[in-house]
């Protein structure tokens, strides 16, 4: 391939040999349209260089956010099984406590203790704050066994 350097020169070189007797505006106008064709080759000789980097740097790009992704997704998948763990530990333990207070209740009916206990149960599992919501059914029908 041809360089910018001898582009110019050919073009100069051409337009001399057409008309030796040209004004100066012609002569700008071919450096200018040398300069145009020097840009023109250069940028025909690296582009596919440039596409070539380009193209490495977005696959480089595009394997390290998938490596994120799925870092993230393994997490989440983590997180979510952590939770059902311990929601399933909150329901046992709920359903331990309702069977001693079952007990407790056939003993002592009016105790003011398994009353407060009761109520702080049943409040913590209604409350709708996005972990055991539905826990609350749990209680209330447990209560029912009494």
């Amino acid at each position: 391939m041809i360089d910018g350097a001898a582009a110019i020169g050919a073009v100069a070189n051409h337009a001399v040999k057409v008309d030796p007797g040209a004004s100066p505006t012609t002569y700008v106008l071919i450096v200018i349209c040398g300069i145009i064709s020097a840009v023109a080759v250069t940028w025909a000789k690296d582009r596919p260089k440039m596409f070539e980097l380009f193209s490495t740097r977005r696959k480089d790009m595009d394997a390290g956010l998938a490596q994120r992704v799925a870092d993230l997704e393994s997490r989440v998948d983590k997180a979510v099984n952590d939770a059902h763990v311990a929601q399933m530990q909150v329901t046992t333990l709920n359903a331990a406590f309702q069977l001693v207070a079952g007990e407790l209740h056939r003993q002592d009916p009016d105790n003011p203790t398994l009353r407060l206990a009761r109520e702080m149960i049943a409040a913590a599992a209604t409350t709708d704050n996005g972990f055991n919501a539905g826990m609350g059914k749990v209680v209330n029908r447990l209560a029912q066994i009494d």
